[in-house]
């Protein structure tokens, strides 16, 4: 048995262990992406309540405070993917996920800053409502 020889062996398979933080972290982006939600939701609110004041000014702020609304809804929008699938006991969700809500409101806040950006009262109000109605 020189240097050169070559022996065969066998090399140990690669089992994955389960991932002990796994769960955590899982747990730990879900109640960020609620954090998210909910002052997505506090922020569209607000501005539901400053449109229907008879004040006039304040235009600039409102689609500023658009820009920064459509941005967290589409962070929320993306899927979060699960690699498991759910067994047939389990296949009913108990509620539609964040993502789901936030892409389906995304339309309407659109809508929203384009009225804002028109100075379009009623149009803003409105659309704003129905994406609080999606959410």
């Amino acid at each position: 048995m020189g240097i050169y020889t070559t022996q065969s062996r066998t090399r140990p398979r690669f089992t994955p262990t389960p991932n002990r933080l796994g769960n955590a972290t899982s747990l730990k982006m879900e109640r960020l992406d609620l954090m998210l939600y909910d002052s997505t939701k506090v922020l569209i609110h607000g501005m539901l309540q400053s449109l229907r004041s008879p004040d006039q000014g304040g235009w600039d702020d409102h689609v500023e405070s658009g820009g920064e609304c459509l941005y967290e809804i589409h962070q929320m929008a993306r899927p979060r993917y699960q690699g498991y699938r759910a067994d047939a006991a389990n296949r009913a969700p108990a509620l539609v996920p964040v993502y789901e809500r936030a892409a389906r409101a995304i339309p309407h806040v659109k809508l929203m800053v384009r009225a804002i950006r028109r100075k379009d009262r009623a149009a803003a109000v409105e659309s704003g409502a129905a994406a609080l109605a999606e959410m």
